[in-house]
C-alpha cells in the first residue's frame, strides 16, 4: 500500500504542476498495477494528464473505464466529452455520419448546456456547420439540433482574425451564428409564423450584425409574409431591403409578389430589373419562367415562348438533361426545339427586348464622360443641361477603351440609394459610346 500511496501522490504532484509527461507513466502503473484501489479521481487523473498531451484516444479508452466506476462523476462526465469532442466530432472530413452523430449525442447527454466549460455547445454548432453545408439540406435535423440551444445562454462575443491577405476580419457571435441557422431552417420547413418572431427576436437582442445578416434576418420575414399571403407586409421590407441591397433575386421577389396580385405592369418592371441585373444564369431559370408568364398573360406569346427557350438552352448547355419541369413548362408554352439553338443569339436578343421594355416610357439623355473615380470602377457623366449623375463603370455597355474622360455618351437614368448620404439618387445607367 505503501508504493500505491507514494505512486498516486507523485503523479498528483506532477499532475498539477503541469508536469504532465512525468505524470502519465506514474498514473499508467497505478491503473494497471493497483486498479483494485484506484477511484475514479486516479481514473481522472490519469485521463486529464493524457488529454493535456493530447492523447485522446487513449484518454477516452481511459474515460470508458471510469465511467463504469461512477457514471455520476461530473469532473469525468466533461473530460469524457471532450475527449469524445476531439476523437468524433473536431475532424477535418465527416466519414461515418452516423457514427459523428452518435458522438454528439453521447457529448450532449454527458454534459449540461449551461457549463461553459464543457464541449456541449462547441459540439452543437460544429454539426449544425456540418449540416448547414451538406448538399441536401435538412431542416428538420437543424431544427433538432438548434433546439438544444439556449440562445439566451450563447456567447455574444465576436472573434477577430486575420485572414490570408492580412485583413482583419470578424466572426459572428454563437448568438447570431443560432439565429441564422434557426431561421433558415424555420423558412425551409414553412414554419413561417414562428420565422418571422424568431427574426424579429434576432433583431432587437443582436447589437452588431455580420456579413449582412440583419438584412437576411429582414429578408426571412418578408418571405414568411409571402407565403402567408400578407403581400403589402412583404413586398414594405423587401423594398427596404432593396434600397441597401439591390440583388435580382429581391427584384425577383418583388415581381412575383406583384404578379401573384394581378398587378402585371409593376411584376414587369421588377421582372426587368432582375433579369438586367448581376447574377448567375443557371440560378435565374425561375425568373425567365416568371417573364415567360407575365408575357402569356398579357397575351405576348412570342417573348413567352422566347424565354421557354433560353431555359431550354441553359439547361442543356449546362449539361443537364431536360428535367420534368422544364420539359412541362416547354409543353404548357407550345415550344418545339428541333436541332440545335444558339443561347448566345437567344441572349442577346432578349437583354436588348429587356433594355427596350425598361427603358421604353424614359428619354434617353446625352452628355460627356467628367470623370473616372475609385480604380475605374466609378465616375461621373455631365449631361447637356450640365447636371452630373454617378456611374457605376459595369453599366458602361460597351468596349473598356471607351470608358475615358471627355467620351460623349448616351444613356438612361435609374433610380438608386446613396448608402453614405442615406438617401435616394438618379444615376446613369445603359451607357453607350457616341462614335460619330
Amino acid at each position: 500500500m505503501t508504493d500505491f500511496t507514494t505512486l498516486k501522490n507523485q503523479a498528483e504532484v506532477h499532475r498539477k504542476n503541469k508536469n504532465y509527461t512525468e505524470a502519465i507513466p506514474l498514473y499508467k502503473k497505478l491503473w494497471e498495477e493497483y486498479r483494485e484501489n484506484c477511484d475514479e479521481w486516479i481514473g481522472w487523473g490519469y485521463a486529464y494528464c493524457l488529454r493535456q498531451q493530447k492523447n485522446y484516444k487513449t484518454a477516452l479508452d481511459i474515460c470508458r473505464e471510469v465511467y463504469k466506476i461512477n457514471s455520476n462523476f461530473k469532473p469525468l462526465r466533461n473530460l469524457y466529452a471532450w475527449c469524445v469532442y476531439y476523437t468524433e466530432i473536431a475532424v477535418d472530413k465527416v466519414k461515418n455520419e452516423q457514427q459523428f452523430f452518435k458522438a454528439g449525442n453521447a457529448i450532449i447527454n454527458l454534459t449540461e448546456k449551461d457549463d461553459k466549460f464543457s464541449p456541449f455547445t462547441i459540439t452543437v454548432f460544429k454539426i449544425l456547420d456540418y449540416l448547414n453545408n451538406k448538399q441536401v439540406y435538412q431542416p428538420d435535423l437543424v431544427l433538432e439540433w438548434t433546439d438544444k440551444l439556449n440562445p439566451e445562454l450563447l456567447d455574444t462575443s465576436t472573434f477577430t482574425f486575420e485572414d490570408k491577405s492580412g485583413k482583419s476580419r470578424e466572426n459572428p457571435s454563437k448568438r447570431e451564428q443560432y439565429f441564422m441557422y434557426r431561421t433558415k431552417a424555420l423558412l425551409e420547413k414553412g414554419a413561417y409564423k414562428e420565422c418571422i418572431l424568431t427574426c424579429e427576436n434576432a433583431l432587437k437582442s443582436i447589437n452588431k450584425f455580420h456579413y449582412d445578416n440583419d438584412v437576411w434576418f429582414k429578408w426571412r420575414i418578408a418571405l414568411s409574409y409571402k407565403y402567408l399571403k400578407e403581400y403589402s407586409k412583404a413586398l414594405e421590407i423587401l423594398n427596404s431591403i432593396l434600397l441597401v441591397k439591390k440583388e435580382w433575386f429581391i427584384q425577383k421577389e418583388i415581381s412575383e409578389i406583384y404578379f401573384l396580385q394581378g398587378k402585371m405592369q409593376d411584376a414587369l418592371k421588377y421582372a426587368l430589373d432582375s433579369a438586367l441585373n448581376f447574377g448567375s444564369t443557371e440560378m435565374k431559370v425561375n425568373l425567365y419562367k416568371l417573364l415567360a408568364d407575365i408575357f402569356r398573360l398579357n397575351n405576348d406569346l412570342e417573348k413567352a415562348k422566347k424565354h421557354i427557350e433560353y431555359i431550354y438552352c441553359i439547361k442543356t448547355n449546362s449539361g443537364n438533361k431536360i428535367d420534368v419541369k422544364t420539359q412541362k413548362w416547354l409543353d404548357e408554352f407550345g415550344v418545339t426545339i428541333s436541332g440545335h439553338v444558339d443561347q448566345k443569339i437567344i441572349e442577346k436578343e432578349l437583354k436588348e427586348l429587356w433594355n427596350n421594355l425598361k427603358f421604353k416610357d424614359q428619354k434617353q439623355l446625352t452628355g460627356v464622360i467628367k470623370n473616372i473615380i475609385s480604380d475605374g470602377k466609378a465616375g461621373f457623366i455631365e449631361a447637356e443641361d450640365k447636371k452630373q449623375y454617378y456611374f457605376k463603370s459595369k453599366d458602361f455597355k460597351s468596349k473598356i477603351s471607351y470608358l475615358k474622360k471627355g467620351q460623349r455618351v448616351k444613356f438612361y437614368l435609374q433610380e438608386d440609394f446613396d448608402k453614405k448620404k442615406n438617401r435616394k439618387t438618379l444615376n446613369a445607367v445603359n451607357i453607350f459610346p457616341i462614335t460619330n
